[in-house]
């Protein structure tokens, strides 16, 4: 599953055909991230840049990071094994 931000959230839903978890707020989304819900998060690179430094985004590794419309979304994820 990934949570991803209420501005893109049907887009990603989708094209990614992938179960998704929509959040609206900053406590919203670390409420998901830390409780397990999802192991991944598309978030707004102003939402990224305003959090990377809070538990449990700091943990995160950006993934991939790309411009949809007229924003930048970064996507974060437990990093890769090896």
């Amino acid at each position: 599953p990934i949570a991803v931000d209420h501005s893109k959230f049907e887009q990603f839903m989708f094209y990614t055909e992938r179960k998704t978890t929509e959040y609206w707020t900053d406590p919203e989304l670390v409420a998901i991230l830390a409780g397990g819900t999802c192991r991944y998060a598309i978030l707004p690179r102003e939402r990224y840049e305003r959090m990377r430094a809070a538990a449990p985004i700091d943990r995160l590794p950006v993934l991939a990071e790309g411009r949809i419309n007229r924003g930048t979304f970064v996507l974060l994820g437990p990093a890769s094994p090896g």
